[in-house]
């Protein structure tokens, strides 16, 4: 039963949160970007 129509989700990772500020007024380092999401696919529509 090949599959002829295929669906897809997963979302884009979110933004990762900014760093801490330092001691002694030094910056803190900005967070990391959060991973991307993986597109998963499903089958909607298949046939014999």
């Amino acid at each position: 039963m090949p599959c002829l129509l295929f669906g897809e989700w997963g979302d884009e990772g979110y933004e990762g949160d900014e760093g801490d500020e330092g001691d002694e007024g030094d910056e803190g380092d900005k967070g990391d970007k959060g991973d991307k999401g993986e597109n998963n696919y499903y089958c909607l529509l298949t046939h014999d």
